[in-house]
Parts: C-alpha cells; structure tokens; sequence
C-alpha cells in the first residue's frame, strides 16, 4: 500500500513538473511548485491529516547553482523514497534540476517550515487543515402547512468550504441528502409535515454537522365530527393538533366563544356538552361548532362540526280502559249492546270476546268498534264477555261483564 502510494505521489511530480515553464525562475535562485502551480516564497500550506502531495523545488538557470535540497526544521529530510517514511524527497524522474519533496501521509508531527536549499533559498511552511467551525447554526421554526421557511448556516475555515443540508423524520431514522443544497441558506417549500434538518459543512479535511433543529408544521390531525342527538343527550367534541406543547385550543359555536368547560390535554381538547338543550333562546347547544388553535403567532382552525338536537321520541304505552263493559238480563230471542272505550297513543284496535261457563274465550268480533251487540241466538244461560284493545305497544282486557239470558221471548205478547 505505501509503495503504490509512492508510486501516485512520483507521477503528480511528473504532472507538475511538465505543467510549469520556466518563465519568472532566473538567476541563482528557486522555484517552488505545486499541484503544476507555481508557489511564492513562504507560503503557508493547509494540508488535512493523513493527506499524500507532493511539493517540487526547481533551481533555475544559474550557472553556479546547486543541486537544490530540502530541509524540515533545518535538518535535512531522508533522501530515499523506498515506502517506508512519511515524508522524503527523491530527484524528479524528469530532470535532475528539480527535487521533489514527498508526503505520504501527513501529520501533526510533520507541521513546520520546510526549506529549498540553493544559491538562493525558497520555503514553505506546511500546517494541518481542520475542519470548518459552524459559525451560525440554523434555529427551530414553527409554520403552518404549505408556507416557506428559510433555515440558515454557515461556517468558517480554510480550504474549499461546502454544505449540505440533510432531513430526517420528525421521528428518527436516516438523515437524507437534499440535493442542490450548497448554500449557506435552506428554503423550504410545500412542507406538510414537520421534519428535522442538520447542516454539514465540509472542506478537504472533513466535516462539522450543525445542530438538529425541527420545522413544525402547526396543523389540525383529528377535526370535531358533526352528529345528531336528542335533548338530553351529552356530547363530546375532539379536536388534536399536530403540535403537543406550548398550544391554547378555544372553541365557537356560531363564531361566538364558547364558555362552558373543556379539557385540554397536550394535542388534545374535548369540549364537553352534558345534557344538551334544544332552544337556542334558552341557551340550546345547537350549531355550528369550530376548533381553533394557537401557538404563538400562528394558529388554524378545524373543520366544522355541526350539532344537530331532536326532540326525544315519545315513549308509547298499551292503552288504557277508561270505560269497560256493563252486562245485564236479556230474555231469549233479543239482543244488548255493550260497550267499551280506552285512551292512548297510537292507533287503537278493538276486539270481543265471548265464553260460557266451563268453555274457552272465543273471539265474536274484529270489527274494531267500540260496541258490541250480543246475539239473538242466544239459549238461556250465563255468558261472560269483554273488551280487547291494542297499539303498537301492545294490548289491554277490559273487566269482563255477564249477561244473564232467561225465559222464553214472546213478541205477541
């Protein structure tokens, strides 16, 4: 692994060497290179740690120079490049005039003033490139749905500085790129639900993550339902928000504050209507109601929900007799009319029914009237008879009442 990076480090020279001319190197003195860029006496170079390059120093034209040799704190560098040390220089493979000082993998130890020994001679001092300090981190915001926000970072440092701004889950998970997201300024648009954003700013040595702020997005997760409900009836109405503290919930009906009780807890309100009233002049719940939710500046409303209030059914009872049947003394061969009347909701039905002693109750009339005429056909003896009436909640039996059939009729009499 050191011999091939030995091997990377020999071409850059190479590069380098072919990419300068020799205009502006004259005389006696020096010329020191870099990359195939010329670099001026005493210049300071940044270098991340564990970095490889390669700085080049090339005598010029002078007929009394010296073969040029570097030296690290006034002491002259290993000569050899065999794969082994961090730094040497060795003879560029392209000419004799020029002495390439070599890094393989830099560190602190390595940080100093490096010296070009000629006629004439040229340094560089060569220090370690940290990594950019965040300056300006980005700040919390809260907003409400679809609107745009601006986050904000920047950091300072040598090198080529970048940024890139990543998102997450409100919940966690992992932190994904944003493209195109090189700037020290995030514009967020079309956000729908909150999320948390970093900012890493980088340069050739590494890179520093901002802190996590959060955008939250201020919105209504569970609107107030409508219903209907009967006087009387108690009624809750819940209204959840997408944020959980530091939120106030108030409610309307009809745009106007509604004072009764209701219980707030984090991200949620229920407003709690017990036993509700129907007469709006009276103070009857009936309407339109609405949530509305604040956090500081900002706030949004619910949908809306309304109540709706009926009056309760009413309960149906049997019927009652208010005037049962009488019998009495009826010779053979004619009639008697009984009669029976009841009250009640709903739709009333009347029936008879006749029995002798010892037999059964047989039904002798459907015809839903309230009277009943016995029959002419009648043998002497003792019949019982009563009154059956029915609604939909059920029927009711009248007291029965006797009728005595005596003698024999004789109408010539």
């Amino acid at each position: 692994m050191a011999n091939s990076t030995f091997l990377v480090l020999t071409l850059l020279c190479v590069l380098s060497f072919f990419s300068v001319t020799d205009a502006g190197c004259t005389g006696d003195g020096v010329e020191l290179m870099m990359d195939g860029q010329l670099i001026s006496n005493g210049t300071t170079l940044y270098r991340p740690v564990n970095d490889s390059f390669v700085v080049s120093c090339r005598r010029c034209s002078g007929k009394r120079q010296r073969q040029p040799n570097w030296l690290f704190s006034n002491k002259t560098i290993i000569p050899n490049c065999d794969g082994t040390t961090m730094i040497c220089f060795a003879s560029n493979k392209t000419s004799d005039q020029v002495q390439d000082l070599m890094f393989s993998s830099f560190r602190k130890s390595l940080v100093g003033i490096y010296k070009c020994t000629g006629n004439k001679n040229g340094t560089i001092s060569v220090n370690v490139l940290n990594i950019p300090t965040i300056t300006t981190h980005p700040i919390s915001q809260m907003i409400t749905i679809n609107k745009i926000v601006t986050l904000n970072c920047e950091g300072t440092g040598r090198g080529s500085i970048t940024y890139q701004w990543q998102t997450r889950n409100i919940m966690g998970g992992t932190w994904k790129a944003i493209n195109n997201s090189n700037n020290k300024k995030l514009v967020v648009r079309n956000l729908q639900e909150s999320q948390r954003y970093r900012c890493v700013v980088s340069n050739e040595a590494g890179g520093n993550a901002s802190n996590i702020v959060t955008v939250a997005v201020l919105k209504i997760i569970s609107h107030p339902q409508g219903i209907s409900v009967v006087v009387g009836s108690s009624v809750n109405l819940t209204c959840t928000s997408s944020i959980s503290s530091d939120v106030t919930f108030t409610w309307t009906r009809d745009g106007t504050n509604v004072t009764r009780q209701s219980t707030s807890t984090g991200d949620t309100s229920i407003l709690k209507i017990n036993s509700v009233r129907k007469n709006r002049r009276r103070g009857g719940d009936a309407g339109n109601y609405v949530c509305s939710v604040r956090s500081g500046s900002l706030s949004v409303m619910s949908n809306t929900a309304t109540l709706i209030i009926t009056d309760a059914p009413k309960v149906m009872d049997p019927p009652e007799i208010t005037d049962h049947p009488t019998g009495g003394d009826v010779p053979m061969g004619r009639s008697i009319t009984l009669m029976c009347r009841a009250s009640g909701l709903g739709t009333l039905i009347y029936s008879w029914e006749r029995r002798n002693s010892g037999s059964s109750w047989t039904t002798v009339s459907n015809d839903n009237t309230t009277s009943y005429t016995t029959d002419t056909t009648l043998t002497i003896g003792e019949y019982m008879y009563r009154c059956n009436v029915s609604n939909e909640a059920g029927p009711v039996v009248s007291n029965s009442a006797t009728v005595n059939v005596y003698g024999e009729y004789c109408p010539n009499r």
